[in-house]
């Protein structure tokens, strides 16, 4: 995928985002971050007196990783890596080696629940006469009582030396193209639509507003919420924030269902489109920074490319080219770029209700196509699908439209006992190999 990760791939260089390094001769991080920079919150768990209880918070294990890299000890740093998550064993080597110097803040605990924890620290770091300060995010599990990274992520550069955008995107698709594009020289913060809420149902408060009305640009996608085109109609003529639609050039194509046109990030080759869009837009806010802006959506539409020969190859293998969908259908686009049908008894309409003929029509389908597989948005219940595999003895799966994030909760997983470890931190790359590849993989039975 293109590396989200920026501060990985250009290690030891000036301006490159790096949270990790061995320090000859500056102190170590131990000696910075003592017990009180971690937030009392996280360890609680350590303290209860529960006897099935992580020996060390979340705040701690992140604090105990970096002091071990911090000392070359990759043995150790690996003890705090999730074996399913997204920091390999070769990652955590190449840290080791970096020769950067660096400072840790605070660490906080910015979120946990009982299986997941989202902790932050600001670091300062140091190569040669520059520094900069970047805030890192890390996303833990809990694996076997023990507190574990799943992945580690940036949300900029903080400061005097600011990265040079502010950046908002409108709902979790776009916040992921956003961060491609941008990489090291924008802040885009958090995703707007919160943790487990769905972009279509989420209304952002007051607060979120004036945060977006404060930022450089915002990304966004027509016809899609009123809130979205409440904003962009009042600000779109404006020199404040730079509003930029990221479907600009984006046709919906002849299909019976109205709204067919607004998901077309599930089309692979249709969703460069929009990177393209957001270089453009960066690249007139920022020009200094054009070329890496078009660097960054190149790498990104080679991950996208990717993605769709990975498809492409399950339909050529597929014994069938229909699906059926128990929640509401966000996967039109599908039919238009790889020949599969996806039908649902809710339609193409958000809280549309079903009626038996609804319920019936499916079933027939499921019966006559020979459908061993009910599919259903993570975004969504799962009551339907639930219900319609215990009536006509099939297997759900999940699928991805990329319009909700989730921690952990709820659970997520296949009929042959797959799990799937998913984190906010997630894009668009993982949503479709993790979830939505291996299900119609599965469903569409190649």
């Amino acid at each position: 995928m293109a590396d989200r990760r920026q501060f990985i791939t250009g290690v030891a260089t000036v301006g490159t985002v790096t949270i990790t390094g061995c320090m000859d001769d500056t102190e170590e991080i131990g000696e910075n971050t003592d017990e009180s920079s971690v937030s009392d919150d996280d360890n609680d768990d350590a303290t209860d007196g529960e006897d099935d209880s992580p020996s060390e918070g979340p705040g701690e294990a992140v604090r105990n990783y970096l002091t071990a890299i911090d000392r070359g000890d990759t043995e150790a740093a690996n003890s705090y890596v999730h074996p399913d998550g997204d920091l390999r064993e070769e990652l955590v080597e190449q840290f080791a080696e970096d020769s950067a110097e660096y400072e840790l803040g605070d660490i906080e605990l910015a979120e946990r629940n009982e299986q997941d924890a989202r902790v932050e620290t600001e670091i300062v770091t140091t190569t040669g006469d520059e520094s900069q300060t970047v805030l890192s995010v890390f996303f833990l599990q809990l694996h076997n009582d023990q507190w574990k990274i799943v992945d580690q992520d940036f949300e900029g550069e903080l400061g005097d030396d600011a990265n040079d955008l502010s950046v908002f995107a409108a709902l979790p698709v776009l916040w992921d193209f956003t961060r491609q594009v941008g990489g090291k020289h924008i802040d885009v913060g958090s995703d707007v639509v919160p943790t487990g809420e769905n972009g279509y149902d989420y209304s952002p408060t007051s607060g979120v507003l004036e945060d977006i009305e404060e930022a450089d640009a915002f990304i966004y996608l027509p016809d899609y919420a009123d809130w979205i085109d409440e904003l962009v109609a009042e600000h779109e003529n404006e020199d404040a924030v730079e509003v930029i639609d990221a479907s600009a050039g984006i046709d919906a194509f002849d299909r019976h269902v109205e709204d067919d046109h607004i998901h077309w990030w599930l089309d692979p080759i249709v969703a460069k489109t929009s990177v393209d869009n957001i270089v453009e837009g960066f690249s007139e806010l920022d020009p200094d920074h054009a070329a890496d802006y078009e660097a960054n959506g190149e790498a990104f539409k080679n991950d996208l490319n990717e993605v769709d020969a990975q498809f492409q190859n399950i339909v050529d293998r597929a014994e069938l080219d229909t699906g059926v969908i128990a929640t509401y259908n966000s996967f039109g686009w599908w039919v238009n770029r790889y020949g599969i049908e996806v039908i649902s008894p809710f339609g193409n309409t958000p809280d549309a209700e079903i009626s038996p003929r609804d319920i019936s029509d499916v079933e027939n389908a499921i019966n006559k196509q020979g459908i061993d597989y009910i599919l259903y948005d993570i975004g969504e219940s799962t009551a339907v699908a639930e219900t319609f595999a215990e009536e006509i003895d099939v297997d759900i799966l999940p699928l991805s439209s990329i319009q909700t994030q989730l921690d952990g909760t709820p659970d997520i997983g296949f009929p042959d006992s797959r799990e799937i470890n998913m984190s906010p931190g997630w894009g668009y790359v993982e949503h479709f190999k993790e979830i939505n590849l291996p299900s119609m993989e599965l469903a569409l039975e190649a």
